[in-house]
């Protein structure tokens, strides 16, 4: 890659035994799958698979998976289910250099908390962005609300998120991290406005 890397794939647990029972080797084959994908990175970059011992949940999943060690650590999270172009980590360390490769762009930039793929379609609270940005899939721009798809986060926001969250999760008004009417309360949210 250029420049010092590590891979770490992270497996949850099945949430139940019956999960287990009802996906017999779905769990077995998804650890050989991991396999066959960190070999690509070996031996150019250390790799790891963390298997966990009991079932997480996604939100934990993603919490856990890194605490950076400086401000010149980033961590790229892709789940399982997203396919990138072979194109986007270049385009990725140009964003990122854009962003965050001098001190006065990291000045300038200092608000952003992170790089997606993903276009912002949906606000927090359930409603439709109402612009027609994010049709035009060449451009790219900065929204408040970071997504989850091919995200790239700033070492010093994860911090201070994690740092925020550790601090208040034991606090009557943030034990459940929820903002009522969100999408994030209601489950998922129609894909398409138009339809």
């Amino acid at each position: 890659l250029g420049f010092p890397s590590r891979v770490d794939v992270y497996l949850d647990f099945p949430r139940t035994a019956a999960d287990i029972v009802r996906n017999k080797g779905e769990f077995g084959a998804n650890r050989r799958a991991a396999e066959d994908f960190t070999k690509q990175w070996q031996p150019r970059s250390p790799v790891n698979i963390h298997v966990r011992a009991q079932n997480a949940g996604l939100v934990n999943q993603w919490l856990e998976s890194w605490w950076p060690w400086n401000d010149n650590e980033y961590a790229l999270v892709l789940e399982d289910d997203l396919e990138v172009s072979p194109y986007y980590f270049k385009w990725l360390l140009r964003a990122l250099d854009k962003y965050r490769g001098t001190p006065e762009a990291r000045k300038m930039y200092s608000h952003m908390t992170a790089i997606t793929l993903q276009k912002a379609e949906v606000n927090a609270i359930n409603h439709w962005a109402g612009w027609q940005i994010g049709k035009d899939m060449t451009q790219h721009y900065a929204y408040q609300q970071p997504g989850s798809w091919g995200l790239l986060f700033f070492p010093e926001k994860w911090r201070d998120f994690r740092d925020f969250r550790e601090s208040s999760q034991d606090k009557e008004c943030c034990a459940a991290f929820m903002i009522p009417g969100s999408s994030n309360q209601n489950g998922a949210t129609k894909a398409n406005p138009d339809a």
